[in-house]
């Protein structure tokens, strides 16, 4: 259902439009986790630790793919904001063209770098073949994760957080029987595990796409709408790109946090990988709000309501802080449980691992989420180089962190290095946030 965020409360708003998205997000992030978990109770440590050196890499790619299509979906949000019906349809053959070249090319780059990555970020020589079987089924599913970020974004540009929610879930369950057809019944191993993911990813993107032009008509182009714009063009892709570049500059940081992780062995690469994949379902929840407040934001900066935006900017950080108590407390309590799910109750070494990146990163999830909360808002508004550069603040934090504090303080140092980087990235948006929005009439 089309929802319009230009009138109304906007704590109700952004609340209703997050839980869909958080559970939506929760069950993507359950793609991964039943592949890791699957492999890592079924497969071994090594195969664990392959598939968690893999997603570092894959990180870098799919984020890139997530923040072009939100990218691309900020435009359309304003002109439905400002009920530009034709504005809307031009957005959308727009991201078409412009989601079919990037395709081709991003899937082209990634096959031919992939194995070249994975040794140039020192991957153990018993872990690389998992990494790099996982990886290439993974890249070649790349035009499944366009489709689907990019026709999730348009039902989440119109207001609609629920419909894309419920072909995960079935597209999650589907994911789920065919890793354990694949790697269990089968022993194809983490190829199984990857093939699983694709197929599943296909057929959420599948059913999305035939939903959304079947149900909203006013994203359905006439004849004259499918003519190339350049102008447009270019607006979708000044507003993509740094989005998407962004996205991939802070996977480029983890990835050399990675390469330093990589050296201390398999055992820590594994508990390190059963802490993020757990961590991932807490970001998970901060995206989920930070969508609320991009589709907010850009709906009322079409239509150019300024004073909902400061209000909503407000509601989205009570909304954020709530949710970093009860995460918080929830992780405290039950992350030994939620570790073992993915290496058994038998490797108190992989599990120690873990559990130390938790404890240092639990208390400042506050800052993270703040920091996802207000780049979206920046974004939303049409300025997107600021975000980047705060993106390359967190790669400069992330590696002096993987070198300068590895060295003095081994993995505790490495621990600490995402969370610094964290806080160099907040310091910088929330700036330009204060700036931004004081001045926010003149940026239309």
């Amino acid at each position: 259902m089309i929802k319009q965020m230009t009138y109304g409360k906007p704590i109700k708003l952004i609340t209703s439009f997050t839980i869909p998205v958080l559970i939506g997000n929760i069950f993507q992030q359950i793609y991964s986790m039943v592949d890791t978990i699957v492999v890592g109770q079924f497969v071994g440590i090594k195969a664990l630790a392959g598939v968690g050196v893999a997603a570092s890499l894959t990180f870098m790619i799919l984020g890139f793919i997530f923040g072009l299509c939100n990218g691309f979906c900020v435009v359309l949000a304003q002109k439905f904001g400002a009920e530009d019906k034709k504005g809307v349809r031009k957005s959308v053959t727009t991201s078409i063209y412009l989601c079919l070249f990037f395709t081709i090319v991003i899937t082209l780059i990634s096959m031919l770098t992939a194995q070249p990555l994975l040794k140039l970020i020192n991957t153990p020589d018993d872990v690389i073949s998992y990494a790099t079987d996982f990886i290439l089924i993974i890249y070649a599913g790349i035009f499944s994760q366009m489709a689907y970020n990019f026709s999730a974004g348009i039902l989440r540009a119109l207001g609609d957080s629920k419909t894309s929610l419920y072909f995960l879930i079935i597209a999650s369950i589907i994911n789920l029987i065919l890793d354990l057809t694949t790697v269990v019944i089968f022993n194809m191993g983490v190829v199984g595990a990857a093939v699983s993911t694709v197929i599943s990813q296909i057929i959420s993107s599948v059913l999305c796409i035939i939903y959304m032009f079947k149900k909203f008509n006013i994203i359905i182009p006439k004849k004259e709408d499918w003519k190339i714009d350049f102008s447009y063009a270019w607006l979708h892709t000044k507003i993509g790109l740094p989005m998407g570049f962004q996205y991939s500059i802070t996977a480029v940081g983890f990835l050399i946090l990675q390469s330093a992780i990589n050296k201390l062995g398999s055992n820590t690469v594994a508990g390190f990988t059963a802490a993020v994949k757990i961590e991932n379902i807490v970001i998970a929840a901060f995206q989920a709000l930070s969508a609320a407040v991009s589709t907010y934001t850009a709906q009322n900066f079409g239509a150019r309501y300024y004073h909902r935006i400061k209000q909503g900017a407000r509601s989205s950080a009570l909304i954020g802080l709530l949710m970093c108590a009860i995460f918080g407390v929830l992780l405290f309590i039950f992350w030994k449980q939620m570790v073992c799910l993915f290496v058994g109750d038998d490797q108190p070494e992989v599990t120690e691992t873990a559990r130390q990146y938790l404890v240092i990163a639990i208390p400042n999830y506050p800052i993270l989420c703040f920091l996802l909360i207000f780049r979206n808002l920046i974004q939303s508004i049409g300025k997107t180089i600021i975000p980047l550069f705060a993106g390359a603040s967190e790669v400069i934090m992330r590696a002096m962190g993987a070198i300068i504090l590895a060295n003095l303080f081994g993995y505790i140092g490495i621990c600490w290095s995402p969370i610094c980087a964290w806080y160099a990235a907040f310091i910088l948006i929330i700036i330009f946030y204060l700036y931004y929005i004081k001045n926010i009439k003149q940026l239309q």
